[in-house]
């Protein structure tokens, strides 16, 4: 009768061990007071499995207590995070995520280059010519309608010689040339999967439908990736795509919509 309660008790120490190291699905969403939060690459570093953000910022993902977990855009700065007991019962883990700025060079400004007369001393400096639609490389820039950000980038070196200096001065004009770029390159991944079906993504790549824009995200990321979209050879796109879902198929890379 003791070697039965012992052995129960052995038994029971087990499950109990194999229950805290189970992963279990950790349901959260990405917020930012300033930028879009599709897309955000999260990674289980521990277990090396991965997703992205849907349009809400929201992620599904694999994880136990003590795993990290890593948050990561070309528009948010990196943040790593250790997975807890209280973040494994909380139905939606909210995660806030900070701007990337580029830090400036101090702006000193000595008094002995200026004369005093506002006029003058503008004209002196040099200023960023204004962007337009043409200058922005924008087909039918007489009718399209610009982007949020790229009017936002309008504004900020339209504006007068003035506030164009100061906008170059605190960053705000650097920060929406990335935003605009960043779109750019987005929209340029997307028009590249519109090129295929997504049948040839699936029976020819051996890409699962629900991961191909994943796949599309993976490819953008690459430094070769614009080099080659911007040929427009197809079939040389193609070869490149092809190359690179035998990478991607390799990785432990999910996605899960909300």
């Amino acid at each position: 009768m003791q070697k039965l309660f012992c052995l129960l008790v052995v038994v029971l120490f087990v499950q109990a061990g194999v229950a805290q190291n189970k992963s279990i699905d950790i349901k959260g969403t990405v917020t930012s007071t300033t930028e879009e939060v599709v897309g955000v690459y999260v990674l289980n570093k521990t277990s090396n499995k991965a997703t992205i953000t849907n349009l809400n910022g929201y992620f599904s993902i694999p994880a136990q207590e003590k795993d990290t977990i890593e948050f990561s855009a070309v528009q948010f700065t990196n943040k790593k995070i250790v997975i807890t007991a209280a973040i494994l019962q909380q139905n939606n883990w909210v995660v806030a995520l900070e701007v990337a700025l580029t830090e400036l060079k101090e702006v000193v400004v000595k008094p002995f280059y200026l004369s005093g007369n506002i006029a003058t001393d503008l004209n002196s400096l040099t200023l960023e010519p204004v962007v337009d639609g043409r200058s922005l490389g924008l087909p039918n820039q007489n009718v399209k309608t610009l982007s949020s950000d790229e009017r936002a980038l309008y504004s900020s070196m339209s504006g007068g010689p003035i506030l164009s200096l100061i906008n170059a001065l605190n960053g705000q004009t650097k920060l929406l040339k990335k935003r605009v770029e960043r779109n750019r390159r987005y929209q340029k991944t997307m028009r590249v999967k519109r090129y295929y079906a997504d049948s040839l993504f699936v029976n020819e790549l051996g890409i699962e439908k629900d991961k191909i824009d994943l796949f599309m995200w993976y490819c953008e990321f690459k430094d070769d990736f614009q080099v080659v979209i911007n040929t427009k050879d197809q079939l040389k796109i193609w070869e490149y795509l092809r190359k690179r879902s035998m990478e991607f198929k390799t990785k432990k890379i999910g996605v899960q919509s909300n």
